[in-house]
């Protein structure tokens, strides 16, 4: 009796065995064929001539579809990828009327109701060159020329600014902590100031940025309309001597510090009021000094807080 059962087992185990084998070989068999189809799209639509001459002709009507024209002459549909909509089906006539129709209403969804949020209002202001880059970061060490002013007029851009900043934030919190190690003394542990991360990141790009809104803000409202662009892309530039007071000021020495400092507030400062005093030349005489005024105040502000916050640190 267990023999039997063993051999029935076995049989059914053999059964199983060979309708697997059917089944996968359909299955290949299937496979092959679409695959077949797919890469030669003619196969579907592909007519034998000889059948279709020993085929009976039940005549034919110019209302009725023309298969050996239409199916030979046209490249037929991706079963895979297409799907046949209504317009298929719809006149010509109709199809263009639809057309028409539609694209006024894509150019209005393709115009936004704000233009500086996109992306593409600031692309041409990051196309300039590594030379073009070079020449204004030193004709911002040039405070009584205007040759920046004129270069920035034709061409301004906010990719040196931008990085102009980024540099700044970094060479403020490593030079400031630079300074700071080498007057520890030996009898205290050195401790890095991480809170200069922070206030040099709101401080950089929040003036950086805001003071060129602010500035053309107040002088839309006395009626002079000044290019905001053009604005920030002077004031990014006019921080570069900046960066040379910084590494200066990674000495510890008091005096040398506030020589620095006191040298990059008067150029930055000179080539502010030089470029933007020809910017503001429709203003009153009296609005015109109040906007330069309110410059002179961020630029001492600027300085204070350069020293005192960050490079408090001496001999």
């Amino acid at each position: 009796r267990k023999t039997g059962n063993k051999l029935a087992i076995l049989s059914r185990f053999s059964l199983l065995v060979s309708e697997l084998k059917n089944i996968r070989l359909s299955f290949l068999t299937s496979f092959i064929i679409m695959a077949e189809s797919k890469f030669d799209n003619n196969a579907m639509f592909k007519l034998d001539d000889d059948a279709d001459d020993n085929k009976p002709n039940y005549g034919s009507t110019s209302s009725e579809f023309q298969l050996e024209g239409n199916i030979s002459n046209s490249k037929p549909k991706d079963i895979a990828g297409d799907r046949f909509s209504s317009s298929d089906f719809q006149d010509p006539e109709v199809q263009q009327d639809d057309k028409a129709g539609a694209a006024p209403a894509a150019e209005g969804q393709s115009k936004s109701w704000c233009p500086a949020l996109s992306p593409k209002f600031y692309q041409e202001y990051f196309d300039v060159t590594t030379q073009d880059v070079r020449q204004r970061l030193l004709w911002g060490l040039v405070p009584t020329s205007t040759r920046l002013s004129d270069i920035v007029e034709t061409n301004p851009d906010l990719y040196g600014p931008f990085w102009l900043y980024t540099t700044s934030i970094f060479v403020l919190v490593a030079f400031p902590n630079m300074s700071k190690f080498v007057t520890t003394g030996e009898e205290t542990s050195y401790v890095a100031e991480f809170d200069f991360v922070p206030i040099a990141t709101i401080l950089v790009y929040g003036v950086g940025f805001l003071f060129p809104l602010l500035l053309y803000i107040i002088c839309r409202c006395l009626g002079n309309k000044i290019p905001f662009v053009r604005t920030t892309a002077i004031y990014g530039y006019s921080g570069t001597p900046w960066l040379i007071a910084f590494f200066l000021s990674t000495f510890p020495y008091t005096a040398l510090q506030w020589l620095s400092l006191l040298y990059a507030f008067g150029s930055s400062t000179v080539l502010l009021l030089i470029s933007y005093k020809k910017m503001l030349e429709t203003l009153q005489p009296r609005h015109r000094l109040y906007i330069l005024g309110f410059i002179g105040v961020v630029q001492i502000t600027l300085l204070l807080v350069y020293k005192f916050v960050f490079f408090k640190f001496s001999l």
